[in-house]
């Protein structure tokens, strides 16, 4: 065989093999969940979900710096955390609801940032208190110049099979550590999806700043009032009947990855001892 048709069957085996693996592989995708605080009880639990190459806890330290301060040290908390192998959005859910329920924890509360919040739909539901920082829940709460990105996508990952095994190259280096080509194009592919219409949207503490990369807040608000009147249409849980959704606007200016995450502090009353601001 010629060095021509040996690249040709290599470049096969690698998009065919690859394709093969992600298809059927897809528990993999999942997340991982580490404690940040172990807490010494199963009363009280709280769940940080970062948003798009948010592998880290950074976006979260304005809240872990208050372990055993205004959040109690019997608190447990807990940072979901993305695999470079990409994202499953379905397996990330199923992630989130097992570990709730293995530990049996009676009052959880969600702080999830950006593309994050999408994990945590159809879990939500059950939950004490929902926290959505500058929350993407889908095509429709994007940013117009991200909108445009939804049409390349079907061509993006015509582009990824091709590419093979080259997808799971740790290349791409935001803020924090690098991550693959195939868990960016997932988590695109989740804010280009529509989660909002299955499971609804509206959170019980709304933050978005003046302006932000992603999402779109005109868009975001109008999302979670529809949802609010879905809310008073549906049969309610003993945990969601009496909730009243918050609004925060940040005054920033800008929101990107790692940028003024320090503002978010404004969420600490609804923290400190389950309450809220009020």
């Amino acid at each position: 065989m010629s060095l021509k048709g040996v690249i040709v069957v290599a470049a096969a085996a690698n998009a065919v093999s690859y394709a093969a693996w992600y298809v059927t592989r897809w528990y993999k995708r999942g997340v991982d969940i580490y404690d940040v605080n172990a807490g010494t009880s199963t009363d009280k639990a709280i769940y940080l979900i970062g948003g798009c190459m948010s592998r880290t806890a950074k976006p979260f330290r304005f809240i872990t710096e208050h372990i055993g301060g205004d959040i109690s040290a019997d608190t447990s908390v807990h940072y979901v955390e993305y695999r470079n192998l990409g994202l499953d959005v379905e397996a990330a859910r199923l992630a989130v609801k097992e570990h709730i329920d293995k530990r049996e924890y009676r009052e959880v509360t969600f702080v999830a940032v950006s593309m994050g919040y999408q994990l945590i739909m159809g879990v939500a539901r059950e939950c004490d208190k929902v926290i959505g920082l500058n929350p993407c829940v889908g095509a429709r709460s994007l940013a117009p110049k991200m909108r445009k990105l939804i049409p390349v996508l079907p061509a993006a990952w015509g582009l990824s099979i091709a590419t093979g095994w080259l997808m799971q190259l740790p290349i791409v280096k935001v803020d924090g550590p690098a991550y693959s080509l195939q868990l960016v194009l997932d988590q695109l592919s989740i804010c280009a999806s529509s989660a909002h219409v299955k499971f609804g949207f509206r959170p019980d503490v709304l933050v978005f700043s003046i302006f932000d990369d992603l999402v779109n807040n005109d868009a975001l608000l109008r999302l979670a009032r529809q949802g609010e009147r879905r809310r008073s249409r549906d049969t309610l849980t003993e945990k969601t009947k009496d909730r009243q959704m918050e609004l925060l606007r940040l005054p920033t200016g800008h929101f990107g990855v790692g940028e003024n995450h320090h503002d978010y502090e404004i969420i600490m009353p609804f923290l400190k001892d389950g309450g809220s601001a009020k």
